[in-house]
């Protein structure tokens, strides 16, 4: 397994591995500073709200190769690593 940006790809690399995108999006929690705005409201999503959650996502990356799909995100909450209260 060989984890490259898209704007790093090369096909040559395809001789020794294979290819496989995916969407990651990680936050270690470690660093998180202090936002006091009142005019947000912060909360979690729930697994029914894949559709919205994709759009999300989609819409911040549309200057970008970047994007995913509902199934997609859906298949990320069945996956070992999935933490809802993240």
């Amino acid at each position: 397994m060989k984890i490259v940006h898209d704007s790093e790809f090369d096909a040559a690399l395809l001789e020794k591995y294979n290819d496989r995108k995916y969407f990651r999006l990680i936050h270690y929690l470690k660093a998180i500073p202090e936002f006091n705005v009142t005019e947000f409201e912060f909360g979690g999503i729930s697994t029914d709200m894949t559709d919205e959650l994709c759009d999300m996502i989609n819409r911040s990356y549309s200057y970008s190769s970047i994007g995913v799909s509902a199934d997609y995100i859906r298949t990320l909450t069945t996956s070992e690593v999935y933490c809802p209260d993240l």
